[in-house]
C-alpha cells in the first residue's frame, strides 16, 4: 500500500471488483500513472483476478454435487460486500462451464490412450439420444471416448462418428474387440470403418434382456440365471451346452 516505484505515482482509486473464491467482491481500484507524462499503468495483479474462469468452475462443481441455482446464492462462501450471485447469472456461469468441459471432453486427443476394447450404446437422456463410446485400457480402466447426439443409432452417424474419434488418435494399428447391442447401424459402421481390425462382441447384458423379455415376469429371473450361468463357463463347448 505505501509502496512507492522509480517511474510511477499514485492518483486515487476508482470503484471495481475482483473474484474471489466463486464471488464477485467490491473494491477500490488504485490508480498509477507513470511519472512524468501522465499514462495510466494498468495492474497486472488486478487484471489477473478479473477472469471468470475460477467462479466457473466453481458453479461447475457445485452445480454437479446437487446444488441448485435456486439456491445457489445461499450455498456461497461468506465474503462480505459480495454481489452478482442470482439464480440468472449463475445459470450463465453453469452453461458457459459446462460447455467448455464438454469442449474438451469432445476435442481432446486419443493418441496416447491404449485402447484395446470399445464399448458403444445409445443411451437416452431425457428426451434425447446420445451415443457413447467407452474405450478399455490394457490396463482395464475405463475412460469416455466421446459422445454424439442422434435420434437413431443411424449407420452414418456411427460412421462419422468413429471416424472423429480415429482423427483425434483412437488407434487401429492393431485388433480391437469392440462389444455392441443388436444395433445394425453400430454393426455396421464398425464393419466399414474398423474392417478386419475390429471384432465385434455382442452384449450379454442385451442378449439376456432381449431373450427374457419374451417371457412372463415371473419366469424371467429364472431364465436370466440361467443365461447367465451359461455365459460364466470357461470354453466355448461349455457355454454352448449349458445354453442350450
Amino acid at each position: 500500500r505505501y509502496g512507492r516505484g522509480g517511474e510511477a505515482d499514485r492518483w486515487g482509486s476508482n470503484g471495481g471488483s475482483v473474484f474471489i473464491g466463486d464471488q464477485k467482491v467490491r473494491i477500490r481500484v488504485p490508480r498509477v500513472r507513470r511519472r512524468g507524462r501522465g499514462e495510466e499503468i494498468t495492474l497486472g495483479s488486478y487484471q489477473r483476478l478479473q477472469e471468470p474462469g475460477l467462479i466457473e468452475e466453481c458453479a461447475l462443481k457445485r452445480e454437479i454435487r446437487g446444488i441448485s441455482t435456486g439456491n445457489y446464492e445461499g450455498a456461497a462462501l461468506s465474503v462480505p460486500a459480495t454481489f452478482g450471485i442470482k439464480r440468472n447469472s449463475v445459470s450463465r456461469l453453469w452453461i458457459r462451464a459446462s460447455a467448455r468441459k464438454l469442449r474438451e471432453l469432445q476435442e481432446r486427443s486419443l493418441k496416447d490412450l491404449d485402447i484395446v476394447a470399445l464399448v458403444m450404446d445409445g443411451k437416452y437422456f431425457g428426451d434425447n439420444e446420445v451415443i457413447v463410446a467407452v474405450g478399455i485400457l490394457l490396463n482395464g480402466r475405463k475412460t469416455i471416448l466421446g459422445i454424439v447426439e442422434a435420434s437413431t443409432e443411424r449407420y452414418e452417424v456411427c460412421r462419422d462418428f468413429l471416424n472423429g474419434l480415429i482423427n483425434r488418435g483412437l488407434s487401429i494399428e492393431h485388433d480391437m474387440l469392440v462389444a455392441l447391442d443388436g444395433g445394425k447401424g453400430l454393426r455396421k459402421a464398425v464393419k466399414v470403418v474398423l474392417g478386419e481390425k475390429g471384432h465385434v462382441q455382442r452384449c450379454q447384458w442385451h442378449k439376456r434382456e432381449n431373450v427374457v423379455s419374451y417371457l412372463p415376469k415371473e419366469r424371467q429371473e429364472e431364465f436370466r440365471n440361467k443365461l447367465q450361468a451359461g455365459y460364466e463357463k470357461p470354453t466355448y463347448d461349455e457355454a454352448k451346452k449349458r445354453l442350450l
